[in-house]
Order: structure tokens, then sequence, then C-alpha cells
């Protein structure tokens, strides 16, 4: 079936008009005896009134469909003519836009023919017939399918171009039923095109990868890097102890990864990104120069110590990091996705929730581990100078009370009071779940009087 041609492939110079003024369908019109009339066999009950030429109109205005399989096709040529009109004593004559079909020259020609006989015979060969019709269709589909594959690679530009080269070909097609073909080839493509541009999947968004990539393009990552560089070997050319030491380093290093970004955006508390890691190697390298340390000092028993000493300080110094967020404001901001997570929580809470971190030992908690190593070693210390100088040994005889023969010493206090940190840190770790609720609480208050009096012990000691 012939599908509708738009007023833009018909013929410039063809009359357009409709039955009932500008409301009815569009015809193509011829002047008849009795007014205008449609080239199709159309009847209506209002005279048809013309538009104007199709040149004038609207190139997107659909003809009738079965004028589209009538009406004359191809190109024109738009003059200006002088036409009279018609006056009160004298005719005027203005100068208006005219369609002409292209027409050959009224001249002989090389060949010695009438340009009559010419353009017969030029119209002639460029008149298809059925087969050359059928296959200009075949190419011109072909080329439909292409432009619906550069559509869907999403390479607008060269479908557009191909369009317009298949707009020219189907405006080539001649001879007999010719428009109706390339009303139809029309419809298809653009059929095509819409279905292909509907079902084009959406292009895929360009990938940026939030993650720092380079510690040096981190704003005050350097001066941060030098200024721990400095303290570091300072402090490592003092011989301070590592238990101290390492806590400032991981502290340190807590500092410089905030304004670090891991790979989904957010600050690098974790440790996460490269970039970040180059920063900690550069660091360490700066306050190994700074103390005056050879390079090679990284194969050293020390080193290895050391930097394991602030590994296991990480996790502290994270969390204590995090639990300080709340009373800074302005790095508490750097945590948007975790308050928009948590929003009814504080920062530091949110922090702890969004990111996982672990809250781990607290800073009273690791102290009080140091000082039981360092106690335990004192100890040990002790009783093998005990031992070996035979003191300790009480004297004085008979059964009942009394009193002891000779003062406690110095470690058999210590002995006391390691013995009472090291049954607080049993009962804190302890399997209460086993007990009942009156069994539970009694060991919880005995566990705080003996935690409490670890401390007084260790007060008296080290005070």
């Amino acid at each position: 079936m012939a599908a509708k041609l738009k007023l833009s492939e018909v013929r410039g110079d063809v009359m357009i008009g409709a039955a009932g003024g500008f409301k009815g369908t569009p015809h193509a019109l011829n002047m008849t005896d009795a007014g205008w009339a449609p080239y199709c066999p159309t009847k209506a009950k209002s005279a048809f009134s013309s538009w104007g030429p199709a040149h004038e109109q609207k190139p997107e205005i659909e003809l009738c469909i079965k004028c589209s399989a009538l009406v004359e096709t191809g190109p024109v040529e738009i003059v200006e003519k002088a036409v009279t009109i018609p006056g009160l004593g004298r005719d005027v004559k203005v100068k208006t836009a005219v369609a002409v079909p292209l027409e050959f020259p009224e001249t002989p020609t090389e060949t010695g023919t009438t340009n009559t006989e010419e353009k017969e015979a030029t119209m002639a060969a460029k008149t298809m017939d059925k087969a050359a019709q059928e296959k200009a269709e075949q190419e011109i589909r072909a080329g439909i399918e292409r432009v619906v594959t550069l559509i869907a690679e999403g390479k607008d530009d060269s479908a557009k171009e191909l369009m317009e080269e298949l707009n020219k070909d189907r405006a080539k097609i001649t001879g007999t039923g010719a428009a109706g073909v390339k009303a139809k080839l029309r419809a298809d493509q653009e059929k095509a095109v819409e279905a292909a541009a509907a079902n084009r999947p959406a292009p895929k968004a360009e990938v940026v990868n939030p993650e720092t990539q380079n510690w040096e393009d981190v704003e005050g990552a350097r001066e941060k890097i030098d200024a721990a560089a400095k303290s570091i070997g300072a402090a490592l050319s003092a011989n301070m102890k590592f238990s101290k030491l390492s806590r400032e380093v991981a502290d340190a290093k807590m500092g410089l990864a905030v304004t670090f970004t891991d790979k989904n955006g957010n600050p690098d508390i974790g440790f996460t990104s490269d970039a970040l890691k180059n920063a900690f190697r550069k660091m360490t390298a700066d306050a190994l120069a700074e103390a005056g340390i050879p390079d090679n000092f990284e194969g050293n028993k020390t080193l290895a110590k050391f930097l394991k000493a602030v590994q296991n300080r990480h996790a502290a110094a994270r969390r204590d990091f995090v639990l300080s967020l709340d009373d800074k404001p302005e790095l508490a901001a750097l945590f948007t996705r975790a308050k928009e997570a948590h929003p009814d929580k504080p920062v530091s809470e949110a922090v702890f929730e969004y990111h996982k971190v672990s809250r781990g030992q607290t800073k009273e908690e690791i102290e009080e581990a140091d000082w039981n190593k360092e106690r335990a070693a004192e100890l040990a210390a002790a009783e093998k100078k005990e031992l070996a100088s035979g003191e300790g040994e009480g004297s004085g005889e008979g059964e009942g009370e009394g009193t002891p023969a000779t003062e406690p010493t110095y470690v058999d206090i210590l002995k006391l009071a390691t013995a009472a940190v090291k049954a607080t840190t049993k009962f804190k770790t302890a399997k209460f779940s086993v007990l009942k609720d009156e069994e539970r609480e009694e060991m919880e208050k005995q566990a705080k009087a003996l935690e409490d009096a670890a401390k007084e012990i260790r007060k008296a000691l080290i005070g």
C-alpha cells in the first residue's frame, strides 16, 4: 500500500488545497471548468479551494494518500515573474515567486536533434522500469539498515550523513508508481530511525576514579610529611621509646590520611589507596634521613620492630581520630556520606558505622597493657635478683595471729599488683553468659572492686 507523500516531495508547482478551507485533508488540485478538483476521485460536500502551490506550504504536511499515488514529483526552479493585476484605470505589475518544472532549452543541440527530441530521449532514459525501481529500493533499504546500526552504535553524525544520501537516492526513483515507492521508503526510513533511537541503550557514564592518584597532588600533604618526618627523625635520634613514638607516628598518619580519598571518594582512613601508601613511605624515608640512618636500615631488626609497633597502633589512632570528630567540625565535614547514612547519630558514631571502624582498645587500655608489660619485666628481674641474694624469706615461729617477720618487699607488692591486674583482665574476658542474673551482678561488683584496687596499687607504685 502506498504511503502519504509530504508536500516537500510534491513537485513545487502543483496546487494544494482542501474542501472546506484550511481544515480539510490536503489534496493535489487541478483547475477544471467547474473549479478546483482533486487528483483523486474524492467527493466532498463543500467546494475545493486552493491554498497555493506546494512549494509555498509547510513541507511536513502530508498529502492525501490517493493523491500521493497520482501527483507529480520532481525538481522545480523558483523564478520571479511579473504578474499583471487589473486596477482602476491602469494595470499594476508585481513580481512573485513561481515554481517552474525544469525544462530543456528550446535550442538546437550539437547532435542536430531538436530540444523536444532530446528531452524525450533523456526522459525516457531516466524513467525507470519495474526492475530498476526494485533494485533502487533494495539499495535504499540496505542503507536504512546501516543507518539503524549507526544509531545503535551512537554514531549519529555518520547516520545523518547516510540518511541525506538515501534521501537523494530516493528522489531519483522515476517511472510508473514512483511516487508510491518513494513515499513508502520515506515512511519506512522514518519508522526505522525512530525505533532505533528509542531502543538505543543509554550511553555509559564516564567512569571517574575518585581515589587519590598522586600524593603530591594533595594540598598540604608535602607540608604534613615534612613536619612528621622531622618530628619522627628527632625522636629516632633521641632513642625515644617505641611505645610512645609509634603512637605519635600513627597519629601523624591519620592526620595525613583524612586528606586523601579512597576508591569510593571517602576520606581514606582505612589506608587503602596507593597514593597514601606512597606518602607513608616518603614519610618514613625522610624520617630516616632526618635521623641520619642509612638507607639500608630497612633490613635492620630495630627498624622492623619500630614499623611493627606503628602498625599495631593504627587501630587505636584511627579509633581516637574518629572520636575526636565530634569536636572538630572542619574534619567532620569531610564525612558527608557517613552523615547522610546516619543523620540521627553523632558524627563519630556515624563514621564508626559507615566506615566499619573498629573501636579496639581505648587509650587507657593500651597504657595499662604497656604498664603490665613493663611491670612484668621488672618483676622477673626483681625475682631473679631476690633468688640470687636469698632475700625475702620470713622469720619467726608459732601459730595463730601475729605480725610478719619482715615488712613486705617491693617484689611482694609488685606481685600483688600484677596478680590484681591479671585477675581484672580475666574478669573482663570471662564468659558470663552461663551465669544467672544475680551471679552475674555479683561478679561484676567484684570485678569493679578489683579493678579499682589494681588502679590504686598502680598509682602507689608509680606515683
